[in-house]
């Protein structure tokens, strides 16, 4: 049974607590930099990428990649080059990001590659993917299993 763990985050603050831990995670780790974040619309996946960029030291401001389903982010300072943004809800079919060359960005090593809504394409996704899902907890923050992966 993979290892479970659930962060409670009631702020801002605390989602970037836990992408402290995602990234510092990810630096040290051998494995791919691929995050898949999994959860109902609302849940906080993009606060948390947008913490995560923050905490790469990303200059750029970081939104939603929801239309455009892409957007790449230059790092500097850290074993990744780019932060990868990959927001799938639109996608019906994996082959649709052939034309971003998506495939290309997943397989090199220097790309933190971040996939909201992995379940629509589940060929970006790898044994080394950190699976994370959100929801909206009951007091109205976000609770964040890591399902699949460390951190």
């Amino acid at each position: 049974m993979p290892h479970m763990e659930v962060f409670h985050a009631n702020t801002v603050a605390d989602v970037a607590l836990l992408a402290k831990r995602i990234v510092a995670s990810l630096e040290v780790s051998a494995a791919s930099g691929h995050v898949a974040l999994s959860g109902d619309l609302g849940a906080g996946k993009t606060t948390l990428v947008q913490a995560m960029a923050r905490e790469l030291g990303v200059a750029d401001t970081v939104t939603s990649p929801t239309f455009v389903i892409m957007k790449q982010y230059e790092i500097s300072g850290s074993r990744f080059a780019k932060l990868v943004h990959i927001d799938a809800y639109r996608i019906e079919d994996e082959s649709e990001l052939d034309v971003l060359h998506a495939r290309d960005l997943f397989d090199d090593s220097s790309n933190l590659v971040v996939v909201e809504w992995p379940e629509k394409v589940p060929t970006y996704t790898s044994d080394s993917t950190i699976h994370i899902h959100g929801t909206v907890a009951d007091d109205g923050g976000r609770d964040f299993e890591i399902i699949k992966g460390s951190i």
